[in-house]
């Protein structure tokens, strides 16, 4: 009792308030964690990415949010993952397979449906369903994904970026780009490779 009465009498301790780089080393470590265990290959996606793209903030911002998207299109694949019912699950495995096949050649949700046989408001709400996106959201998140993996990774130019994602010039694809990222494909890509300078260097 004396021993209980006095271990109620200490004061609780609390961790100190972690600093702004600790909760940036703690969120990336998580973050990689998550992406190993949705998918191993996804892990080796970031490995691959991480040399470059997250020499900045800006740059690890970016890469977060968007391999983000891709890990709850992993997880709505895996046995308890987000729910869906039986049928749309199987609707939006199919389509999810064609856009990973397809995806460099269309974009538009009605070429998928025709294919699969499903009207496009079918695939839009199987899609919701599983990862809570529209069918049109979710081929332009691989699209994006794919623009961003090979202008950070790579040292083709914007114009054969454009070329293997099937756009038509790269005027077009700079438009697309810029949309959904609120920076063109050459904004992007400085700021993935931009070397922050040592604390002191002019």
């Amino acid at each position: 009792m004396a021993h209980s009465a006095h271990c109620r009498s200490l004061p609780r301790w609390r961790a100190p308030p972690a600093t702004g780089a600790e909760k940036a080393g703690l969120k990336e470590a998580v973050s990689k964690d998550l992406f190993r265990v949705a998918d191993g290959k996804l892990a080796e996606h970031w490995d691959a990415l991480t040399p470059q793209i997250t020499k900045t903030v800006s740059g690890r911002i970016a890469v977060l949010r968007h391999l983000l998207s891709v890990l709850v299109l992993r997880l709505a694949d895996q046995p308890g993952g987000l729910p869906s019912t039986t049928e749309d699950s199987d609707t939006f495995r199919r389509f999810r397979e064609a856009v990973e096949r397809g995806f460099t050649k269309t974009r538009e949700v009605a070429d998928y449906a025709r294919d699969l046989g499903y009207s496009p408001r079918t695939l839009t709400r199987a899609t919701a369903s599983a990862v809570g996106t529209s069918a049109k959201g979710f081929i332009d998140e691989r699209v994006m994904l794919e623009a961003k993996r090979r202008l950070a990774h790579s040292d083709e130019p914007a114009v054969r970026v454009a070329a293997h994602l099937g756009f038509s010039s790269a005027t077009n694809f700079s438009k697309y780009f810029q949309s959904r990222a609120g920076q063109s494909p050459i904004q992007f890509r400085n700021a993935a490779r931009q070397v922050p300078r040592p604390q002191g260097e002019p």
